[in-house]
This record gives C-alpha cells, sequence and structure tokens, in this order.
C-alpha cells in the first residue's frame, strides 16, 4: 500500500494535539520532554489513521520480467536501452530506471553478465578460437572484450580457458 496523496489534512483530533505539544513546549514544565514525545505519538498516530493508501501496482515487476527475457532472447545481437525499449513499447529513461532500481544494474552490465555466461562456458567446453566464441556471444570488439572480462572473471579469457582445461 502507498498513500494515494503525499498530502496529509489534519484531523480535529490531530490539531487539537498539535495545540497541546505547543502548549507544553512554551511551558516548560518539569515533564513538558515527556509529554510532548507522547502527544507527538498521538499526532503521527491520528495523522496515519486518517491517511488514505491504496495497492500499489505490480506493473514494474511484470516489465522487468518481460526485459530479462528479452535480454535472455536477443544478447547475441546488438542490444541497447533503445531496442529493448522499443520492444516492449515503453521508454528509454523507464527501462533505465527500472534496471538500476530493480536489478540494481545498468541494462549493459546486465547484457554483459549474460554474454559472459555463455562466453565462460564456451571457452570450457569448445576449442574455438577465443574470437569466434567473442564475436558469437555479441561482443565485437575485442579490447572492450577482454577489459570487461578481465572486470567481471578476475583472469583474462586465454587464462580462464587453461585453468579450465588444467581440471
Amino acid at each position: 500500500m502507498k498513500p494515494s496523496n503525499p498530502y496529509i489534512v489534519p484531523s480535529s483530533e490531530a490539531l487539537s494535539v498539535l495545540k497541546q505539544i505547543i502548549v507544553h513546549n512554551t511551558e516548560k514544565q518539569q515533564d513538558s520532554e515527556a509529554l510532548i514525545k507522547a502527544y507527538l505519538s498521538a499526532l503521527v498516530g491520528e495523522l496515519l489513521i486518517k491517511l488514505p493508501l491504496v495497492p500499489v501496482e505490480e506493473l514494474d515487476t511484470e516489465i522487468v520480467q518481460k526485459l530479462l527475457m528479452y535480454c535472455e532472447e536477443h544478447f547475441r545481437e546488438e542490444i541497447n536501452i533503445r531496442t529493448a525499449a522499443e520492444s516492449l513499447h515503453i521508454s528509454e529513461s523507464y527501462v533505465s530506471k527500472l534496471f538500476s532500481a530493480k536489478l540494481g544494474c545498468s541494462l549493459r552490465k546486465y547484457i554483459n553478465r549474460l554474454r559472459l555466461v555463455e562466453v565462460k562456458k564456451l571457452l570450457r567446453s569448445s576449442d574455438r578460437s577465443i574470437i569466434d566464441i567473442m564475436l558469437s556471444c555479441g561482443f565485437n570488439n575485442q579490447s572492450s572484450f577482454n577489459r570487461i572480462f578481465y572486470e567481471e572473471i578476475g583472469i583474462t579469457p586465454r587464462e580462464y580457458r587453461q585453468m579450465g582445461r588444467n581440471r
């Protein structure tokens, strides 16, 4: 649930409690601080009771699932925020916002991770050249591929392949 309106309209009970807080704050009596805390709790309670709530829509989750499926199906192709947004008929800024808010990374980083999973599988299971594997998994620039692989995996593709063969 979420508030239907960001502004709270105080009730007469809430205004009465607020007046009591002001009175006790100006009097500075011995128990004023404890009374003010109690009145503040009562005020918050009064305001929350009157706060109209509406259900949070689950639309974001459905769109994220569709985006992830799109990425799974097309990671070998040239894919970017524009193509992903167009495939689901939503804005590029919304795609970007969803990825960062729901997945904690950018679309580009997610696609690169999908590609790297496939690259690692092929490096372990085939004798194809690293360049051929790189291209078949959607990377089109060897230097950026090597940089991304090293940043994510911590070793070069060649070292990864050799480690897999030494096991």
